[in-house]
């Protein structure tokens, strides 16, 4: 169970740096009209890999373009996130 704690921590941790650098991409190149919605929870995931790996799981992070904003071809591209 030690394993698991230690993973979800730095799962968690990832999920927040991640959905922390989406905020900055957006306000800086995107004029803030991402809403991101991360969502606490860690689903275990079942199947025939939790035999090779015993600690996993799936977070889910929300992204929703705000109401009143026309999306565009070049209006919404996460490429420059990498």
């Amino acid at each position: 169970m030690q394993d698991h704690d230690i993973w979800f921590g730095f799962a968690e941790t990832k999920v927040k740096k991640i959905v922390q650098l989406l905020e900055n991409f957006d306000r800086a190149k995107l004029y803030g009209i991402l809403e991101l919605r991360p969502h606490a929870k860690c689903y275990e995931i079942k199947s025939e890999t939790r035999e090779k790996f015993p600690v996993s799981g799936i977070y889910f992070i929300g992204i929703r373009v705000k109401n009143g904003v026309e999306i565009t071809k070049d209006s919404v591209d996460l490429t420059g996130t990498r």
